[in-house]
């Protein structure tokens, strides 16, 4: 007969803290991708069981697509926020890669954007949909800004922008000197003055 006492407690799994619990998984995911994280790194890191896991955030998958969107509302939200009152296309054009690089290269946070990169770990079909239509709204929020200084040729410049941030993503991924992507910037921005 066993007379060891578990120290465990039975009955439902702790809840944890959700806002903790997200940014915890999105550091994770946006350094690993979705299938460089195991559920007991996920488990590790914010310090819970499977069981309180899957009660607050439900599967693997649900965590990662409500981490992605936690990183996607508050990027929209601050390049929403970048591009407020900006009167001329260069000046629009301009705070959006000054914006996006200061995103991807700040030292508080993985480098590159998980929103962008998302797709290049993930190998689940479903959350790769579910990344392209974050990175849709992504390219309609800037569109829709551009559409009020230049509605014929807004798509084209959401375009090309779209395309200048993926590679800013990357390079501050390959740990690119930050001055380089300044200096792209300022190269870019003459060249869409002229």
């Amino acid at each position: 007969m066993n007379t060891t006492i578990s120290n465990q407690k039975r009955g439902r799994p702790r809840r944890l803290d959700v806002q903790r619990g997200l940014s915890i998984a999105r550091t994770l995911f946006h350094q690993f991708g979705y299938n460089g994280v195991s559920v007991a790194q996920l488990c590790e890191a914010v310090n819970a069981t499977p069981s309180s896991l899957y009660a607050t955030f439900g599967s693997k998958s649900s965590l990662f697509t409500q981490a992605l969107q936690h990183y996607h509302d508050e990027f929209c939200l601050n390049l929403d926020i970048a591009l407020d009152g900006a009167d001329s296309l260069p000046l629009m054009f301009r705070r959006s890669l000054e914006f996006c690089a200061a995103q991807f290269f700040n030292p508080q946070e993985p480098p590159g954007s998980f929103l962008l990169d998302a797709h290049n770990a993930c190998h689940e079909e479903p959350l790769k949909e579910i990344i392209l239509s974050k990175n849709k709204e992504l390219a309609d929020l800037l569109e829709g800004h551009f559409a009020q200084l230049a509605p014929d040729a807004a798509h084209e410049i959401t375009q090309a922008l779209m395309c200048l941030i993926r590679g800013m993503s990357t390079a501050a991924r390959c740990n690119e000197p930050f001055e380089d992507t300044l200096t792209n910037i300022e190269f870019y921005c003459q060249a869409f003055d002229d």
